[in-house]
């Protein structure tokens, strides 16, 4: 019995280490896997790290916040003192860069007790922190998620905008946040870190956002606010002040749990900002920010000048434009800017015909430089962006171009005078049926017989202009409204859908203004300052010079200056 029991026992001892030796066998197997596989992922992830992009992606986070559009505060005095007009912010969201040195201490302490306590201790990446969130991931957390993401990482994954939950991703990031802490002071990377956080309602960075949930500059900030703002941070949508207070309040005596338990604020302080109540501004349901007619115009007309100064192309043109970052010192004048807005939004003075589909717009030049100071696009409060601007796309000008293609230059070369006699009489008629039909034709259907250049100007008889065409000739008239008065759009020829050849060399288009396309109003009102600037035409611009973020010259626009005509016809 005892050798049995003896035996019995010997052999429970064998089986039990036996199992023990499998398990350790397994777990062995089991690591060397993990091992392996971690070696290979890190492989395949080092391979795959473009360091080169990143520091591209760095240096590029400043980019993205508003085109300033500046205005002359005191104009006339040969000096472009500088005043914010218009702000126009590219994108989809509103951001806007604060230096680290404008950024308080105790914002940078606040989100730095609630994200990443050891940020000026580590090189990127936390050992412990990783460590912990390896086990949560093996462990299976909610979510997929890994956590344990140093601030570095966090930026690393702002500006790469790749957040997918896997092993290799997470390995990535933490070289490529290593890389970062080599290239970049904590300084720099706590200065993009805070300036590209998602704040809720399209807002992005600590410093906008104060601005739109409490009307705040960051230093005029409370502590209770500061900690408001780190908890929007850590979910915009589930802790906006606006749409989720109750969770938000919750949340941000948890910031200040953090702050205190971080030594940051005392026990009777954490007491005394958890009992406050939670103010914000009111959510603005204004909707998106509707930019002037002005603003749009001088935008288009940059995007045209980097293609055609920078020599590159319309898609590179609108993603620099959009990157924002940009100071614009404009032509505008802000008085001539919003009457025009302001008068063209009042329905009563407008005509009843606009409600029947009628077009207006307006443009306002100073007759001294070209430079455009006002400009609208159609009757009406604009109520969005990029809509058509009809000051800017081409229309038949009808008779206000005679003054420019018949009267200007036919009365600079003398060869008609205000005084001249002509005959406002049909040049032929033509029988149809019965009646016959008059060419040109007179609007109303009046013929005075002889007149006077000055009469016929006034009275834009259709009779003389026919005749003054004649005399002036086509090549002469489209070579001066072109090349001298700068108006484009006119067709020297042209083969329409239909196989029909189309010209402007002709009567019709030139003497009575029914051009094939026709001419903007823009142009035709910068064509116009010939006149009160004594036969000097002035080259338009809405723009004086375009400045990036760094404050180096962009582009600039110079006047040209011509003379048309003489001081004398230009006053005749």
């Amino acid at each position: 019995m005892s050798v049995k029991s003896c035996n019995g026992a010997f052999f429970m001892k064998k089986d039990k280490l036996s199992g023990v030796r499998i398990l350790v066998a397994v777990l062995l197997i089991f690591a060397l896997i993990f091992a392996l596989a971690a070696v290979l992922i890190f492989a395949s992830a080092r391979s795959a790290v473009d360091y080169g992009a990143d520091e591209l992606l760095f240096a590029a986070q400043e980019e993205g916040t508003a085109i300033r559009l500046m205005a002359d505060a005191t104009p006339g005095d040969g000096v472009f003192d500088p005043v914010e007009f218009e702000a126009v912010y590219p994108g989809a969201y509103k951001k806007e860069w604060v230096a680290y040195a404008d950024i308080p201490k105790s914002v940078v302490n606040a989100f730095l007790s609630m994200e990443d306590r050891s940020f000026f201790e580590h090189k990127g990446v936390s050992l412990l922190r990783t460590a912990k969130a390896a086990v949560n991931y093996l462990l299976g957390s909610p979510g997929g998620s890994f956590g344990g993401s140093t601030v570095t990482q966090q930026v690393i994954k702002n500006i790469s905008g790749n957040g997918e939950y896997t092993v290799k991703r997470k390995i990535t990031e933490m070289l490529r946040a290593v890389h970062a802490e080599q290239m970049h002071s904590k300084e720099e990377i706590l200065e993009v870190y805070l300036n590209i956080l998602p704040m809720g309602e399209s807002i992005v960075g600590v410093g906008l956002a104060a601005e739109h949930y409490f009307g705040k500059s960051l230093p005029a900030l409370s502590l209770d606010e500061i900690a408001v703002l780190v908890g929007i941070a850590n979910a915009p949508g589930r802790y906006n002040p606006h749409t989720a207070k109750d969770a938000c309040l919750e949340k941000r005596n948890r910031v200040l749990f953090a702050m205190k338990d971080n030594g940051m604020i005392t026990e009777e302080e954490y007491g005394a900002l958890c009992s406050r109540p939670l103010e914000v501004k009111e959510e603005d349901a204004a909707g998106p920010e509707v930019h002037s007619w002005f603003a749009e115009t001088v935008l288009a007309e940059i995007r045209e000048d980097l293609c055609a100064q920078m020599g590159i192309g319309a898609t590179a043109a609108e993603a620099l434009l959009s990157k924002g970052g940009l100071t614009v010192y404009t032509t505008v004048d802000p008085f001539v800017q919003k009457t025009l807005e302001q008068h063209f939004a009042d329905e009563k003075k407008m005509p009843s015909q606009c409600e029947d589909g009628l077009e207006l717009s307006m443009v306002v030049v100073d007759s001294k430089s070209g430079e455009l100071r006002g400009i609208v696009g159609r009757a009406g409060e604009k109520e969005g962006n990029r809509l058509l601007n009809h000051a800017l796309l081409q229309h038949t000008p009808g008779s206000a171009l005679k003054p420019l293609a018949l009267y200007a230059p036919l009365i600079d070369s003398g060869r008609i005078h205000p005084a001249t006699v002509l005959d406002d009489v049909p040049l032929s008629f033509t029988k149809n049926g019965t009646d016959y039909r008059e060419y040109p034709k007179n609007h109303p259907s009046v013929y005075s017989g002889l007149i006077t250049v000055k009469d016929a100007l006034c009275l834009s008889k259709n009779t003389v202009a026919v005749r003054l065409y004649q005399m002036q000739g086509a090549e002469r008239i489209y070579k001066l409204l072109t090349e001298r008065l700068g108006l484009s759009g006119l067709v020297r020829s042209e083969t329409a859908e239909n196989g029909k050849k189309l010209t402007d060399l002709a009567a019709a288009p030139l003497a009575l203004g029914q051009l094939t396309h026709g001419v903007s109003l823009r142009g035709l009102t910068e064509a116009y300052t010939v006149f009160p600037s004594e036969g000097v035409k002035h080259s338009g611009k809405s723009y004086l010079a375009v400045y990036d973020a760094s404050g180096g010259e962009l582009l600039s626009k110079k006047s040209t200056v011509s003379r048309v005509f003489s001081a004398e016809g230009a006053r005749l």
